[in-house]
């Protein structure tokens, strides 16, 4: 049981250490874009 949970702990971490990656890219990439519309 406490290797389950420590496993999804493990997993959802690393899910949302590439979620908030990705978005910083994003973001990054759309307010250049918006800086070029402009």
């Amino acid at each position: 049981m406490s290797i389950h949970w420590q496993q999804l702990f493990m997993t959802s971490t690393t899910t949302v250490m590439l979620f908030t990656k990705i978005v910083k890219v994003t973001r990054r990439f759309t307010i250049i874009d918006w800086f070029f519309v402009k």
